[in-house]
């Protein structure tokens, strides 16, 4: 695992095993940017014109994939997903990303 900026997003980490390898970001999200194998191309489709914006106040697609939990919830599962999230370093091949919910005005 190893920490790199990509595609304008500033704080990401890329895991490779088995060739395989995926890029998440925790500039916002919880975000996957990447997902391939070998030295094929990006799975998912990043927008130029989103690269590198965050904290916006309304959900929006970002060409990556989200991960939220399931079942999928048309109010839980669409909660603004722009702000960044922590991350823990659980050991050298695991890391947790945790999402910090903004407290209600």
């Amino acid at each position: 695992m190893r920490r790199l900026a990509y595609q304008g997003r500033q704080d990401c980490y890329q895991i490779e095993v088995g060739g395989c390898k995926m890029i998440a970001t925790a500039d916002f999200g919880t975000r996957i940017v990447h997902l391939s194998q070998g030295n094929c191309w990006n799975l998912f489709k990043l927008f130029e014109r989103q690269m590198g914006k965050t904290g916006e106040d309304e959900w929006r697609l970002n060409g990556e994939h989200g991960v939220w939990y399931a079942t999928e919830d048309l109010v839980d599962s669409y909660i603004p997903d722009n702000d960044p999230v922590e991350v823990e370093s659980l050991s050298p091949d695991e890391i947790c990303f945790r999402v910090v919910l903004k407290p209600e005005v």
